[in-house]
C-alpha cells in the first residue's frame, strides 16, 4: 500500500518523504492474478490493476534481466510464462489493446512552494495542496495539477507523487515548462 502519511500534513507545512524498502520486481509481478489481452502489435499483455501491467518483450528481450516469469491468470487454473517481460503503464496497454484502465492508477501527492532535502529524502515545503489519502485516477494527475496551479499562481511550484511503483518529484516552472494541464 502507498505509505504517504497525509494525517500529519497541513497547508503551509512541510512534507518529508519516507524512506522505503526496495521490493523484488519479479516477486511482485508473480504474486498477482492477471487478465490477458493480445495487442495490435501481437504482443501479450497481462494486467491486474493499473499498477500491475506487464507486456511480452519479444526475441532477446531483457526485461527483468531476461528472466522467465510465470504469471497466474485470474481464472485460478492457468498461468503463462513470459521471458524478458517488461513492466508497463496503462497508457501503453490502452494504445495496443484498447483496454482502458488509465484512470485506475493509485497515487498520492503533495504540492508546495519550495523543495529541499533532509538526509537524502525529498522535502516539499510551504504546502499549498495535498491528498488526504491515496486517490485512483490518471497516473500524472498530481503533475498536471502542479502545472495548472503554477500557471494560475505564476510561480515555481514543487510536487512529490507516490504510487505502488515508487515516487517522483520535481519543479514545475510556469515560465520554463509551458505544459498545458487538462
Amino acid at each position: 500500500m502507498i505509505e504517504l502519511k497525509a494525517r500529519d500534513l497541513q497547508i503551509g507545512g512541510k512534507f518529508i518523504a519516507d524512506y522505503y524498502s526496495m521490493h523484488s520486481g519479479q516477486e511482485v509481478a508473480q504474486s498477482n492474478l492477471y487478465k490477458i489481452a493480445l495487442g495490435k502489435t501481437g504482443r501479450i499483455w497481462l494486467y491486474s490493476t493499473a499498477d500491475n501491467i506487464y507486456v511480452q518483450g519479444g526475441p532477446n528481450s531483457d526485461g527483468f534481466g531476461g528472466a522467465l516469469l510465470e504469471f497466474k491468470l485470474q481464472n485460478g487454473c492457468d498461468s503463462i510464462k513470459l521471458k524478458g517481460a517488461w513492466h508497463a503503464e496503462s497508457s501503453g496497454l490502452f494504445a495496443d489493446t484498447g483496454v482502458d484502465i488509465r484512470d485506475q492508477n493509485l497515487t498520492i501527492g503533495v504540492i508546495g512552494r519550495a523543495r529541499s532535502h533532509d538526509k537524502g529524502r525529498s522535502v516539499i515545503e510551504d504546502i499549498i495542496w495535498f491528498d488526504k489519502e491515496p486517490v485512483y485516477g490518471i497516473f500524472d494527475r498530481v503533475d498536471k495539477l502542479a502545472v495548472k496551479l503554477s500557471h494560475e499562481r505564476k510561480e515555481v511550484l514543487y510536487y512529490h507523487k507516490q504510487s505502488m511503483g515508487g515516487s517522483s518529484c520535481g519543479p514545475v516552472n510556469y515560465k520554463e515548462y509551458h505544459v498545458e494541464a487538462n
